[in-house]
């Protein structure tokens, strides 16, 4: 009777052990199987979020192939210049330095390399630097020289400003892209010589900008937006200009 009872007492003991097993393995597999869900759930979540992500700037623009950047110290040493200042290119227009120096006169009949020239060469306007709110650059245009600036002058046509919307201006800490807005042409109102206007009040200077252009653009602006002017003469009036406006996108 006692070894009867040894029997049971075993088996009841043995009968615990799968249940305890039992239920422990149930608990396992139940546990990797939320775990594998969980994990499917986030691999899924990051697919999803990978595909609707936004398309980088440059290609909802569908921005231009700019140029490599340049190094700047070699062109001032080439052209024993230390007021070269930018590298300005409009892809398919022109590729030009820049230079800067403490007025608005000397580069009008200078050289990039300090000669006299009646040419003059490109030049940004010595109230600002690579860093301002607004940049202006200005141009020499002519009748009788093939001058880079000359080539503005084909903004006239919209089907040019359609294919040639982009503006890039590389200095010496890195790049600022630009899209055009407005292409006018000024014999008064020299607005766009305003190089501190902030604020609303640079809203209001942008719309005088935008104002009587040749043609309108969807391009929008706001006060903190910044902008470059590029500059140059028209040939028929000693007062006369065409200001070819962008907005650093």
């Amino acid at each position: 009777m006692k070894k009867s009872n040894n029997i049971k007492m075993y088996l009841y003991c043995i009968s615990l052990v799968v249940v305890f097993l039992t239920m422990t393995f149930f608990s396992y597999t139940t546990s990797m199987r939320n775990n594998v869900s969980n994990d499917l759930s986030k691999i899924n979540s990051n697919v999803e979020n990978v595909s609707t992500k936004e398309e980088p700037t440059d290609k909802k623009l569908d921005l231009p192939s700019f140029s490599p950047d340049v190094d700047l110290e070699y062109y001032r040493e080439y052209y024993n210049n230390e007021e070269v200042i930018a590298r300005l290119e409009i892809p398919n227009v022109f590729n030009l330095i820049i230079t800067r120096t403490s007025d608005n006169e000397y580069y009008l009949n200078h050289s990039i390399n300090k000669k006299s020239d009646i040419k003059g060469t490109e030049f940004m306007d010595y109230r600002v630097t690579p860093y301002s709110k607004q940049i202006n650059i200005y141009g020499h245009n002519s009748l009788v020289y093939d001058l880079p600036f000359k080539k503005l002058e084909n903004y006239l046509d919209e089907s040019f400003y359609n294919n040639n919307k982009y503006i890039l201006l590389q200095h010496d800490s890195g790049r600022r892209i630009y899209q055009i807005f407005s292409f006018k042409r000024v014999t008064t109102d020299y607005e766009h010589m305003n190089v501190t206007a902030d604020g609303d009040d640079f809203v209001n200077h942008l719309n005088i900008l935008k104002d009587n252009a040749i043609y309108t653009t969807d391009v929008t602006f706001d006060k903190n937006s910044n902008i470059i002017v590029l500059q140059t003469c028209t040939n028929d009036n000693d007062n006369s200009y065409y200001i070819l406006c962008a907005i650093e996108i």
